[in-house]
């Protein structure tokens, strides 16, 4: 009976470890859920964060878990930037605003996206201390800046410029070339719709794309990679100059058609403005004196009739109804 039950234990006990989902050689194990996956290239994102080095450099938290946290800071932050920056700084990814912005427009998965685009850049090795890095070394750079002007005597306006200028394009760059990338972003700003933040960022990637061409071919370096990246810049805001020709030419073809549009079905509504209702007193010539002369006519009595009726008696004259009332002699 010993023996017997030895074995029923043994048995139950094979069973159970049987059942518990085991890891094979590439499958992966997320250490916030505990769901193991058959792989971690589809279910884990990878970064550069040299904390993941043995793991091939993906986070250990599966895609699940990390879209989940972003959704959590959403939520509580109610700000989707501010969300993203903690979601960066949990998994040790960098963080750049522009590339945020960039990824927010194209893509409906924004953390794959934006980790895609990071390892496409030469943020591909960085992670989130690099962020700090960044930070600390703008807001060093940034009080720099204001105690060197506060010697100088600058003005405040002129101080407050300055500090703007270097808040939008960063540091490291001369007085020449800060003027060069305003006068880029006026320009384009001017002329295309930018109302948008993401607009913003991708004109202000093209102005800095442009500084570089401009700064590499006064020094007689090669730019055929950053004119590639300006055209893609170009294609991605829809401001290439064939897409723009493109543009045009559908406005001026459809022009016709959104008058008919405004006329058919978004007319101005009556009692709007009584100067537009009848601009050009058509509709009072018609009513006057054509429903107007054909209700009286017919004998009919109607705001028509009436408007004829006091038309008319501005043109007709009237004979004295009482011959005895009028003195001849005079």
């Amino acid at each position: 009976m010993a023996k017997a039950s030895s074995k029923n234990t043994t048995n139950n006990r094979f069973k159970e470890v049987k059942q518990t989902p085991r890891q094979t050689a590439n499958s992966a194990k997320c250490v916030c859920c505990g769901e193991n996956y058959p792989g971690k290239q589809d279910h884990f994102y990878k970064t550069g964060s040299t904390l993941f080095t043995a793991n091939d450099g993906y986070t250990p938290y599966c895609r699940n878990c990390v879209n989940q946290l972003f959704d959590y800071y959403k939520e509580k932050y109610d700000d989707e930037m501010e969300a993203f920056y903690y979601v960066c700084m949990r998994i040790d990814l960098y963080f750049d605003e522009k590339i945020y912005e960039r990824a927010k427009m194209k893509a409906s998965n924004l953390i794959s996206f934006y980790i895609g685009q990071c390892n496409l850049t030469a943020h591909k090795t960085r992670n989130f201390q690099d962020t700090i890095d960044r930070e600390i070394k703008e807001m060093i750079d940034n009080e720099k800046l204001y105690n060197e002007m506060l010697e100088a005597n600058i003005d405040a306006e002129t101080l407050e410029a300055k500090s703007n200028l270097i808040q939008k394009w960063g540091v490291g760059f001369s007085d020449e070339d800060y003027l060069f990338l305003e006068n880029e972003y006026r320009d384009w700003v001017n002329q295309y719709n930018c109302s948008e933040k993401n607009m913003q960022s991708l004109v202000e990637e093209i102005c800095l794309t442009k500084l570089m061409i401009r700064n590499k071919r006064s020094r007689g370096e090669a730019v055929d990679k950053e004119q590639k990246t300006l055209q893609e810049l170009m294609g991605s805001s829809n401001l290439k100059p064939t897409q723009d020709i493109g543009a045009t030419a559908n406005d001026q073809a459809n022009f016709s058609s959104f008058i008919k549009h405004i006329e058919n079905d978004s007319p101005l509504e009556e009692g709007i403005d009584e100067d537009f209702e009848d601009f050009d007193g058509i509709k009072k010539y018609i009513d006057t004196w054509f429903l107007g002369h054909l209700s009286k006519m017919f004998g009919k009595q109607n705001r028509y009739s009436s408007y004829y009726e006091t038309e008319m008696k501005k043109y007709t004259v009237e004979s004295p109804s009482d011959f005895e009332d009028v003195d001849f002699d005079d």
